[in-house]
């Protein structure tokens, strides 16, 4: 199957295809380059955007929300615990927090996955 070909558009209509994803307002070229979009200037002084990388990034915005979404607040909490504990090289209290953080994570998948609960009345 032959890759997909790319094309190039404008600020405008890469700002349609970013709808959605919370990051309209955000494209410039330095953005773009930060989140791996392909971009460029043209002699005319016009700035496109690969329609390829904007969808890319739109798909991982997506999915990190749909992520997130299904995270519960206290499994939000311990993560943050222990990225915090990791940022200060703090073995004990990252190993601490990562435990809390799995049984966190273990009590909240038994909600998600725990139908019983649900009633078609």
């Amino acid at each position: 199957m032959p890759a997909a070909r790319d094309r190039f558009v404008n600020s405008r209509k890469a700002k349609g295809l970013l709808k959605g994803s919370g990051s309209v307002a955000l494209l410039k070229p330095d953005w773009a380059k930060a989140n791996d979009i392909r971009c460029g200037k043209t002699k005319a002084g016009v700035y496109l955007y690969s329609v390829l990388d904007i969808a890319k990034y739109v798909e991982r915005v997506l999915a990190e929300r749909t992520i997130d979404a299904l995270e519960s607040s206290v499994v939000q909490m311990w993560r943050f615990v222990a990225d915090q504990a990791s940022a200060d090289d703090n073995a004990v209290a990252e190993k601490w927090a990562n435990g809390h953080l799995m049984t966190a994570i273990a009590d909240s998948d038994a909600d998600i996955v725990d139908a019983s609960a649900l009633t078609l009345e």
